[in-house]
């Protein structure tokens, strides 16, 4: 993987200019925080890891547009030797372009035979005319809802950094409301239970539809700190915390 990650860091680093550019054209529509420094970094960490031998598939994976999380997603396709169609919104287009570019012109380079493509407001249709070994919503229960009873496919939901938030005390309202946007700004799905919720009927919603990647209470009540922890099934429960600091940009290995 040495040489493919060097590549791309070094066209990254040949481009930055351009990529500014561009995300400055993507703000226009919505402003996402973007940091070419911390992308090259999470890209060092795939320096000396091997590729796996696995059978090669052809994944459709329906995500929010993250550009942090389409490059690791084009990485962990080159890992894994897969076929690639990353679906997304309208939100950080031009940026998620780009960096597909870079990963199909580097593969290119390096004479590997792995397809990378991205499409835009992908449905139904488009989807029954191929044939896929795996459909993914990553995170994005919009499309899932849209997707899942697509003929012919399972659809799979896959939890990653949607966020549910439960608080009971408009002492937290404020905080609430800094989560919600950073969530928003970073684009983390994220659902908000208030203090006007049944306790109990919150915990049953949490764990009986859709499942979340981080599940949140903001309370002084020890009880329901205590059984917020117990039962909730999240991948990253917390109390009392700011989840953002619990999360790293890791790819489900079910993806794959």
């Amino acid at each position: 993987m040495n040489k493919i990650i060097t590549n791309i860091i070094d066209l990254i680093k040949d481009n930055k200019a351009i990529l500014e550019k561009i995300k400055k054209e993507d703000d226009e529509i919505f402003a996402f925080e973007f940091d070419i420094n911390r992308l090259l970094d999470m890209l060092s960490n795939y320096k000396n890891v091997k590729c796996k031998q696995t059978k090669p598939k052809k994944i459709f994976v329906s995500s929010l547009g993250n550009p942090y999380i389409t490059l690791m997603l084009c990485i962990e396709t080159i890992f894994h030797n897969c076929e690639l169609v990353l679906g997304i919104q309208e939100i950080c287009y031009g940026l998620n372009v780009a960096l597909v570019k870079i990963v199909q012109d580097s593969l290119k380079e390096q004479k590997m035979h792995i397809k990378i493509s991205l499409k835009m407001n992908v449905g139904k249709k488009e989807l029954e005319t191929e044939n896929w070994d795996k459909i993914i919503c990553l995170g994005n229960s919009n499309d899932y809802m849209n997707l899942r009873k697509l003929e012919g496919f399972e659809v799979k939901y896959v939890p990653f950094f949607d966020i549910v938030l439960y608080y009971d005390s408009i002492e937290f309202e404020e905080l609430v409301e800094t989560l919600r946007n950073f969530a928003i700004q970073n684009l983390c799905e994220i659902e908000i239970f208030d203090e006007t919720e049944d306790f109990e009927e919150v915990i049953y919603e949490i764990n009986h539809t859709l499942p979340k990647f981080c599940a949140v209470i903001l309370s002084k009540d020890m009880q329901k700190q205590e059984r917020f922890k117990k039962e909730i099934g999240s991948h990253v429960v917390c109390v009392n915390q700011n989840p953002f600091h619990k999360f790293e940009i890791k790819i489900p290995e079910e993806i794959f």
